[in-house]
C-alpha cells in the first residue's frame, strides 16, 4: 500500500534531482496557440506564460483545458463518480491485529448495496502502515437523481457507524479528510488523446478502470511513461505536430491500459441499469440464509419450501436469468 500524499512526494524529489523544476501556485487557464499549435500554458497575465515543444495536460477529472482545446465533450455527471475519504491513525499493532496481518502486508476491503445506500458505488477501507483510509464512492449523476438530503460526507459518517465497520475503526484518529472527482467516462467516451504539442494523460484523459478492479494511479503512470518516450522520440525528430506524438495514443492500444478499459466498456452502464445485482440479490440471499440456518422447530423440509417461496415471491425467473447472463457478459 502507498499513500498518494508520500509518494507524490517522493516523485516530486526524484524529478528536481533529474533536473526539472517544480512550480506550484500556478493555475493554468489556458494553452497558448501559435497556427493551430499548443505551445504553451498561460495564467493568464501578460507575464505569466511558459513556452514548451509539448504540453502534458494532467488536470485530472475536472478537465476544464481539454474541453477548450475541443479533444473531449462538455463532461455531463452521467461520466464523473465522487469519493470522500479519511485517514484514520491507528497504531500499527492495532491495525494487524484487527486485519490478520504481519510485517508489511496490506488489506483492502470494498462495499457494496447498502455501503452506499444502493447508489451505483461502494465503500472501502484500506490499510496503510499506520493509519487506514476509509470512504465511499458513487456515481455523481446517482446521487443527484436520488433527490436526498444527505451529503456525500452523511454517507460517509453511516458507512463508519455501521456495525460491520465501526469495529474496524474503534479508537481511531481522523487526520486528514479529502474529496476526490473521479471520471466514468468508459472507453467508448475517452477524448482524443493528442493534437500538434499535446497530450492528454492519466484522469484527464479518461484513463481509469471503473469496474470491480478499481485501478487508476497505475494506468496514470503507465500514460505517462508512453507520453514521455513519445516526446523523447518526437523531440529526436524535432517534430511535435500530430503526426508524430499519435504514437502516444499507438503505445496506449497496444498496452493494458486500452486493452483493459475496452474489455470493461460496459460495465457501469449494465450495472447502472442493472443496479438489483449489487444491492437487491445480496439483500435477498442475506435475508434467506438467515431464515435457512435459523434454529428452530420448523423441519428442514418445511423451511426450505418457505425459503424457495419467498424467493420466487421476491424474484422473477426470467429477469433474474436475463441480469446473470448480463452481468456474464459484462462484469466478469
Amino acid at each position: 500500500m502507498a499513500r498518494r500524499g508520500q509518494i507524490d512526494r517522493w516523485f516530486a524529489k526524484k524529478v528536481e534531482e533529474a533536473g526539472a523544476s517544480i512550480i506550484t501556485n500556478y493555475c493554468v487557464r489556458d494553452f497558448l496557440y501559435e497556427k493551430g499549435k499548443v505551445i504553451g500554458i498561460t495564467s493568464g497575465g501578460d507575464d505569466d506564460s511558459l513556452l514548451a515543444d509539448v504540453v502534458v495536460c494532467a488536470e485530472g477529472a475536472n478537465s476544464l483545458l481539454s474541453e477548450k482545446a475541443r479533444l473531449r465533450e462538455r463532461v455531463e455527471s452521467s461520466r464523473r463518480s465522487i469519493a470522500v475519504k479519511e485517514n484514520i491513525r491507528l497504531p500499527r499493532s492495532v491495525i494487524e491485529d484487527r486485519f490478520g496481518l504481519e510485517g508489511r502486508q496490506g488489506a483492502a476491503y470494498e462495499y457494496f448495496g447498502s455501503s452506499v445506500q444502493g447508489l451505483l458505488g461502494n465503500g472501502f477501507i484500506y490499510t496503510n502502515m499506520d493509519s487506514l483510509s476509509v470512504g465511499v464512492g458513487f456515481s455523481l449523476s446517482d446521487f443527484m437523481k436520488n433527490k436526498s438530503d444527505k451529503t456525500p460526507n452523511d454517507i460517509l459518517e453511516e458507512f463508519k457507524s455501521h456495525p460491520a465497520i465501526a469495529p474496524l475503526l474503534r479508537g481511531g484518529e481522523t487526520v486528514e479528510y479529502m474529496a476526490h472527482m473521479i471520471p466514468s467516462d468508459s472507453y467508448q467516451h475517452l477524448p482524443k488523446l493528442f493534437r500538434d504539442g499535446l497530450l492528454i494523460v492519466g484522469d484527464a484523459a479518461g484513463l481509469l478502470n471503473t469496474s470491480f478492479f478499481h485501478e487508476g494511479v497505475n494506468l496514470a503512470m503507465a500514460s505517462g511513461i508512453y507520453a514521455a518516450e513519445t516526446i523523447i522520440n518526437a523531440r529526436e525528430r524535432q517534430d511535435f505536430s500530430d503526426a508524430t506524438l499519435r504514437d502516444y495514443e499507438a503505445k496506449l492500444n497496444k498496452s493494458f491500459v486500452l486493452q483493459d478499459l475496452k474489455n470493461c466498456k460496459n460495465f457501469l452502464s449494465f450495472l447502472s441499469h442493472h443496479k438489483s445485482i449489487i444491492n437487491d440479490y445480496p439483500a435477498l440471499m442475506n435475508d434467506v440464509l438467515v431464515d435457512y440456518f435459523r434454529v428452530s422447530e420448523k423441519p428442514k423440509t418445511q423451511i426450505k419450501k418457505e425459503v424457495f417461496k419467498r424467493i420466487r415471491k421476491n424474484v422473477k425467473l426470467s429477469r433474474m436469468t436475463a441480469d446473470m447472463w448480463g452481468a456474464w457478459r459484462n462484469l466478469v
